[in-house]
């Protein structure tokens, strides 16, 4: 991703930039439904908490409710890490908020496919965001927050929401923060499905992935 490159030495020669591409056969376009999605791993700079503050504070000012299906691999007891048991597993109730596990591939097309929308809720400068792609291929919008490269993938009110990150003394305000997610939430039925999947067969195939480098390294051959 371009957002990648800052953190690159200065005079990096760069002599090209190409995104990552996936088969168009491999994942299918879904019509949705009635819940929302997180995939990946379950640590604390993934944000995957200041999602499931946006759903619980989503359910309580609407009729409707909606669940969040959490997938992904935690790591309670590894080394220090208790993010898990302390920030997220109490919150799991299996109606609203649910873990489902580590997802095989097709599992996790079967997934996307019915998502309302992804949430990508990362705290950290993504380097880019597969799953976001992936999102996009099944068809499903994505809401996310501007890390890093997201806003590169995700074209903000098309195929996705951008949330902003706001701080107070140097520090995530994951009040306002969780709130501009749960507003998201009300929003994203809004979007058309089938831009999502067009957005992805323009720019994020396997096949474009490959054209892009032989191109790169024809002209680097010159």
């Amino acid at each position: 991703s371009h957002s990648q490159r800052e953190g690159m030495p200065l005079d990096t020669n760069w002599v090209g930039n190409v995104y990552h591409g996936l088969s168009e056969s491999r994942w299918s376009a879904g019509m949705g439904g009635d819940y929302l999605s997180y995939i990946g791993r379950i640590i604390e700079p993934k944000g995957l908490h200041l999602a499931i503050k946006a759903v619980k504070k989503y359910n309580a000012v609407n009729d409707s409710k909606i669940t969040l299906k959490i997938a992904g691999k935690h790591y309670a007891g590894h080394k220090k890490d208790s993010y898990w048991k302390e920030i997220i597993e109490p919150y799991i109730d299996n109606k609203y908020i649910e873990f489902i596990g580590h997802l095989d591939d097709a599992e996790k097309a079967e997934l996307l496919k019915g998502s309302r929308a992804l949430i990508v809720p990362s705290i950290f400068d993504e380097p880019f965001g597969m799953v976001a792609i992936e999102a996009l291929a099944s068809s499903t919008p994505v809401i996310c927050l501007d890390s890093g490269a997201l806003p590169e993938i995700i074209k903000n009110g098309v195929t996705g929401l951008i949330v902003t990150k706001s701080y107070t003394d140097s520090a995530l305000d994951s009040e306002t923060v969780s709130d501009r997610i749960m507003d998201a939430i009300g929003k994203v039925d809004k979007l058309d499905r089938t831009i999502c999947r067009k957005d992805f067969e323009n720019r994020f195939t396997l096949r474009r992935m490959c054209c892009e480098y032989n191109d790169i390294y024809h002209e680097l051959s010159k």
